[in-house]
């Protein structure tokens, strides 16, 4: 008889014999329950469903590339080949919108999609909506694998009712896509570290570095910040002696640098064929790397921020002193615990209560007594110091008329939705333990409110963020509402088609609204009189929801702006038409479409 190669001999116990016994019975209760947790994570979604809302500027690039009619120039594939036209990479300052066209992951299948159904916003949203959802599913067996099925459906239960992970299905972004991806990295990544045989860990790996992969191509910085942790953490796990993890008969160095060795290999292979594609489109070698990188130094340069230097560290103090670091920080702590969130936009409460649940869990997990325990803890403590990272050494915010700016909001917002994962673990694994000692407990009455006080955290945990999401829900909803009364009355006035001039961007929003009737969109001009002849402008109205009009008022150029304010009649050769109030806020200036007849000026030059 042949002897197996030493590499995969089973001197070990069988694989599965280190992880948790399910049974077929226990399969399908955690199946049963996993699928109760998705159906309602669809109808979350339904239910609150917004479409393309507009509040921060890349989401108009993402929906620019993605409308199937593209004008000349506009199409992706056209913004990856003009960098053919650069010479010098020293001399080449980006604008940080060239990066977004590299965001492949998370902007193709919207194209794609929108191409196989026709365009709209369903259509538009759903690969976001398929990845929000996908990552409910994983983040309950990625809890599963590493502890047991309470743990999954607690980790699950709780990504599904935070509110930004419901409102987000809804957007042209990265959010969804990358948190699907970095979970779909850690659930290959589990059972590689928790494989008995090098074959496993090798299959396991792979997909696990073809997963960052696609991470990569869904938002750079993440991928290669998720890449160097996830290969940190076998041999972290050889350095602790852990020995629920290593298992193959190698020695546990060499099986952790077969199992990072094997995940960058496959991340490399995506992050190869993506350069070649890129070479062929432009002439470039690591074309991405060289957007980032220059609209990295572009960032720092806006910054205009010093280093206030501890040690090694060096953390990020803008030019007013030590008063925005604290309401930095201040503003950090209200992000994960929203008291006051009606109070403003910098406040709102896209995460719901999620401090309130993960903080106690994150003190309570180094004691628990579960299986796994070391793992977990990387996992998790991986997404703590990505939150610190993104907070407070990545892009630090400045004040605007002693308001931080939209920068901040935005990343406090946005930056950390890869968190979200670390969150929904870390409570699933509290909760979880919770329920497995009142299942143990001897006593009938203290069992039952052991078992039933995890299921009540949760439905607390929801209900708490149900007033948040509702806010989030209608703040978005009736951002959109002047788009689309602008778009339908246009149709009415000029059903024919028109040169319409509207704010910088909004452009592509009343593109996609007014799809398939082709109005040529453009932004007002900086002189009144390059205006061109016989063309029609839309003044006022929402495109900031909950910003002051003087936030809002740079999109429009200097002439337009005491029309805007109110402060002055249409301006010379411009007849208004139709004035309504906005539908989103009685203090936002009323929507106003302008004609400017041929006799109004010149044509375009």
């Amino acid at each position: 008889m042949k002897t197996p190669p030493k590499s995969d001999r089973i001197d070990v116990p069988p694989a599965g014999a280190c992880l948790p016994a399910f049974s077929a019975g226990r399969r399908a209760v955690f199946w049963r329950y996993l699928a109760i947790i998705l159906i309602a994570k669809v109808l979350l979604e339904v239910f609150f469903f917004v479409g393309v809302a507009r509040q921060y500027g890349e989401e108009d690039i993402f929906v620019s590339l993605a409308l199937p009619r593209n004008e000349p120039g506009r199409s992706y594939w056209h913004s990856i080949a003009q960098f053919r036209t650069v010479s010098d990479w020293a001399e080449w300052k980006g604008n940080p919108t060239d990066m977004y066209p590299f965001r492949i992951a998370a902007l193709y299948p919207n194209l794609l999609f929108m191409q196989a159904f026709g365009a709209s916003e369903s259509s538009l949203t759903l690969w976001t909506a398929l990845t929000g959802i996908g990552a409910v599913l994983l983040v309950g067996l990625i809890g599963r694998s590493l502890v047991d099925a309470r743990t999954g459906l607690f980790s699950a239960s709780v990504l599904a009712l935070i509110p930004g992970h419901i409102l987000y299905t809804a957007r042209v972004d990265t959010d969804m896509p990358q948190l699907f991806f970095m979970c779909l990295g850690i659930f290959f990544l589990v059972p590689a570290l928790q494989a008995v045989t090098s074959r496993e860990q090798r299959a396991f790996a792979a997909a696990s570095g073809l997963s960052f992969g696609f991470l990569y191509l869904a938002k750079l910085l993440l991928a290669f910040l998720a890449l160097t942790w996830a290969i940190l953490i076998p041999f972290l796990l050889a350095a602790l002696g852990d020995k629920e993890t290593l298992l193959a008969p190698r020695g546990r160095l060499r099986q952790a640098m077969l199992i990072s060795t094997v995940l960058l290999g496959g991340f490399a292979l995506v992050f190869v064929a993506e350069n070649c594609d890129y070479y062929f489109l432009s002439g470039h070698w690591f074309l991405h790397w060289r957007i980032m990188k220059c609209n990295a130094v572009n960032v720092e340069s806006w910054r205009g921020a010093k280093f206030v230097t501890l040690g090694f560290i060096k953390l990020w103090l803008p030019p007013s002193g030590w008063d925005d670091l604290l309401a930095h920080t201040r503003m950090f702590c209200d992000s994960l615990f929203p008291v006051g969130w009606q109070s403003s936009i910098y406040s709102m409460p896209i995460h719901g209560w999620s401090g309130a649940v993960f903080l106690p869990a994150l003190l309570v997990l180094p004691f628990l007594r579960i299986s796994h325990r070391k793992l977990s803890l990387l996992i998790i403590t991986g997404f703590v110091f990505y939150y610190l990272y993104q907070e407070f050494f990545w892009l630090y915010p400045t004040s605007e008329g002693g308001m931080l700016n939209l920068t901040f909001v935005h990343k406090v917002h946005r930056f950390v939705f890869p968190c979200y994962i670390g969150i929904s673990l870390c409570v699933g694994l509290a909760l979880g333990s919770l329920s497995r000692f009142g299942q143990r407990h001897p006593q009938r009455w203290p069992r039952r409110i052991f078992l039933l006080a995890p299921v009540c955290l949760v439905l607390a945990f929801g209900a708490a963020n149900c007033p948040g999401t509702i806010y989030f829900h209608t703040f978005l909803r009736d951002s959109l509402a002047d788009f689309r009364q602008v778009c339908s009355d246009l149709k009415t006035i000029a059903p024919n088609g028109a040169e319409v001039y509207v704010a910088a961007g909004s452009e592509p929003y009343y593109r996609l609204f007014q799809y398939p009737r082709h109005y040529d969109w453009k932004y007002f001009v900086d002189r009144p009189e390059d205006a061109v002849c016989d063309g029609w402008g839309v003044v006022g109205g929402f495109l900031g929801h909950g910003l002051s009009p003087e936030l809002y008022i740079e999109q429009y150029p200097e002439w337009l702006r005491p029309y805007y304010r109110g402060e002055a009649g249409p301006p010379p050769g411009w007849r208004l038409i139709q004035t309504k109030p906005s539908l989103t806020d009685p203090n936002t200036a009323a929507v106003r479409i302008l004609k400017l007849p041929e006799s109004g000026h010149k044509t375009d030059p």
